[in-house]
């Protein structure tokens, strides 16, 4: 009887193992950067994805580290685009944010990269952060806000009106002569 017990709990030891193995596996295929705190803001598991998102704090990536004390280091050490460590207005923003867990913001590093940021409470309370790479689609939009521009400018330098208008002949842009 005993042993059979010993069987069943090594058994389900083993499982248990597996499970977590697989998960630590799922989390590390991602493309994108994942972070896991529990229900009181401290470090849980993050991927290697998550430490190449953020290089400068490498070296505080430990579980148990509190997000403010890695969001308050990653300003410190000049990981946000026009943040300071002074910055208390940005840094209370940042934390009501996190424990919120609602909501998606778009933020830019000091590198010039933007990262799409996503932070989630699960029913447990503990909070699941997503960090996608959006440097591209950013730069994307900007070319395109720059052809506008360019196009509209375009436009108001021909010497007579000029009007745009689609196929159901609703107007879409004009100059002002």
């Amino acid at each position: 009887l005993v042993a059979h017990s010993l069987y069943g709990m090594l058994d389900n030891i083993t499982e248990q193992k597996q499970l977590q193995t697989r998960l630590e596996e799922a989390v590390e295929s991602l493309n994108d950067a994942f972070v896991l705190f529990d229900a009181e803001g401290n470090l849980v598991l993050n991927n290697s994805k998550f430490k190449e998102f953020f290089p400068l704090l490498a070296d505080m990536l430990i579980p148990g580290t509190s997000f403010e004390t890695l969001f308050r280091a990653s300003v410190s050490r000049g990981q946000h685009s026009g943040q300071t460590s002074v910055d208390e207005d940005f840094i209370h923003s940042r934390l009501i944010d996190f424990y919120t867990g609602e909501g998606i913001k778009e933020r830019q590093l000091s590198d010039g990269r933007w990262i799409m940021v996503s932070d989630r409470k699960t029913q447990s309370g503990e909070i699941v952060g997503i960090r996608t790479d959006i440097t591209e689609l950013k730069r994307r939009e900007e070319e395109a806000s720059l052809a506008s521009q360019m196009l509209l400018d375009a436009i108001e330098s021909i010497s007579e009106g000029f009007i745009l208008f689609d196929a159901d002949e609703r107007m879409l842009l004009c100059n002002s002569k």
